[in-house]
């Protein structure tokens, strides 16, 4: 058996350990290729897709006034989702899953675009607990209907001005940015506007809750 010297044995292997990643390398390369994938869709983290459960429905059902317990839709918003997704849900109570999304900006963000809330006028953030969805009207924004919190968290939320209303600056469909902020009103792109009335105008929807 012929030996070889320290130094020449290393290099031998060192280069055997290159061909054998090369060879590895366009194996998996050509596979992904073949998936028609790139590296970053294979590797990324998938997206965790929001899904009601039983508790969340349970405790919108417990929010609601005594008289409306047995309402079969009510809006939703989930703020601790990134603004670059759909947070903005239309529920469906008595079955807990969801009939419509889209997206929604909220008030100021902490340096993580995390809503922050508050109850106290002028401050531009958003509030959070369940709301009453009342009259529509025409402002600054074309259409929007006031919202009257109902509990001592969202108390001020008339007095604020914090409505429901449209933006050119919300997309209809999820993007890789975290979208605009508003002072404080929970706002939607005019086209989501556009469905979210018409439940409002045929009382299908009468509240609102946000988290």
């Amino acid at each position: 058996m012929k030996h070889f010297p320290a130094p020449v044995l290393s290099g031998i292997l060192v280069a055997c350990a290159l061909v054998c990643g090369l060879l590895l390398f366009s194996t998996c390369n050509n596979k992904s290729h073949e998936s028609g994938k790139s590296w970053t869709e294979i590797f990324q983290k998938p997206k965790k897709v929001f899904t009601p459960d039983s508790i969340l429905c349970a405790k919108l059902k417990r929010a609601l006034p005594s008289k409306d317990k047995e309402i079969d839709q009510m809006y939703y918003i989930n703020y601790s989702i990134s603004s670059k997704e759909k947070r903005f849900f239309v529920l469906d109570l008595p079955n807990c899953k969801i009939i419509q999304s889209g997206l929604v900006c909220s008030g100021n963000t902490d340096e993580n675009g995390k809503a922050i809330f508050s109850n106290i006028p002028n401050s531009h953030q958003s509030s959070e607990g369940l709301m009453k969805i009342g009259n529509k009207y025409h402002g600054q924004f074309g259409l929007a209907y006031k919202l009257h919190g109902l509990e001592e968290q969202n108390s001020k939320v008339f007095e604020r001005y914090i409505v429901l209303h449209a933006h050119d600056c919300v997309p209809d469909e999820e993007v890789d940015y975290h979208i605009c902020i508003s002072q404080g009103c929970p706002t939607v792109s005019p086209n989501f506007l556009k469905n979210l009335s018409k439940l409002i105008d045929e009382e299908d929807v009468q509240y609102l809750y946000i988290e």
